[in-house]
């Protein structure tokens, strides 16, 4: 599996030292990345380079290449993609100053006890007053994570995590991981009507086939909250389900699908038939001429 291995280097400072260092990665058949200038000396420099390295075997080829290049100590060497997640990507955090004793007041007692009365003598009021309108639970089982296949809820939390900061930082929107220690759909679709009332959307995520599409059919019916107040999103591995917006007049989408079997390809179409898209046609991607189905 390819990694980026981030390698501390304390280098000579002469002319063409550091390009040595590259070619030397290079010889391993490694690639180089990032370079960053951590302290540049007198004698020495510290530099931080990025080698993407395709396994283990070329990453011990790179070291042992660096090793044995004159002038150069190797002072640490990381997976650069460990390091990013060291304590988690997301957190909680808040969006409204508290720093005096009035602001103390209105965000807790005794002013959010106005709030909460009236959401209570007006529920849609929650969607004015509350996170939830900008709040999306991304539920997930760890049944099929990207290629690594069914690795359980834990081992798949990096990936969820991704997806909230994915949300945060391109629209804004904070996203909740909600894991779920049961492959049994209609446990987590109960489990999921139960706490849909903090949430503006529910995100599913990482789910194997064919339960991801039991659960979402059977969210379709959730009671709680009317359709065009409670959306529910669905992304399975390559495949994307898109809701059009109201007064979208044509819809143009092509569904790709890597590894798929025809079975969960054909699935998508429905799913995508459901929600008012038409499909004129869907074919092999590898032979786009050639429609697997007319």
């Amino acid at each position: 599996m390819e990694r980026d291995l981030l390698l501390r280097l304390r280098i000579l400072r002469r002319p063409g030292a550091l390009g040595l260092v590259a070619t030397e990665i290079g010889r391993a058949g490694a690639l180089v990345g990032d370079i960053r200038s951590i302290r540049i000396g007198k004698d020495y420099s510290v530099r931080e380079i990025t080698a993407v390295v395709s396994g283990e075997a070329q990453m011990a080829e790179v070291v042992a290449g660096l090793k044995a290049l004159p002038g150069v100590e190797i002072q640490s060497i990381d997976d650069r993609a460990l390091r990013r997640h060291e304590g988690g990507k997301i957190r909680v955090a808040s969006r409204v100053r508290c720093e005096s004793l009035a602001d103390l007041r209105d965000i807790y007692t005794p002013g959010v006890a106005r709030v909460c009365l009236a959401i209570r003598d007006d529920p849609t009021l929650a969607w004015k007053y509350t996170a939830i309108r900008n709040t999306v639970a991304i539920v997930s089982n760890g049944t099929r994570v990207l290629g690594l296949g069914d690795i359980g809820p834990q081992a798949g939390l990096p990936v969820i995590e991704g997806k909230a900061v994915l949300y945060e930082k391109f629209v804004g929107i904070s996203g909740v991981p909600i894991l779920f220690r049961t492959k049994d759909p209609d446990a987590i679709v109960e489990s999921v009507e139960r706490i849909s009332a903090g949430f503006g959307a529910i995100h599913l995520e990482d789910i194997r086939t064919p339960d991801c599409f039991r659960i979402e059919r059977a969210l379709e019916v959730h009671r709680g909250l009317p359709r065009d107040a409670l959306r529910w999103f669905h992304h399975h591995s390559e495949v994307d389900i898109a809701h059009a917006e109201q007064g979208l007049a044509h819809l143009e989408a092509y569904v790709q699908y890597y590894g798929f079997s025809e079975h969960e390809a054909l699935a998508v179409v429905d799913l995508a038939l459901r929600e008012n898209v038409f499909v004129t046609r869907y074919f092999d991607r590898l032979s786009p001429t050639a429609p697997f189905r007319s």
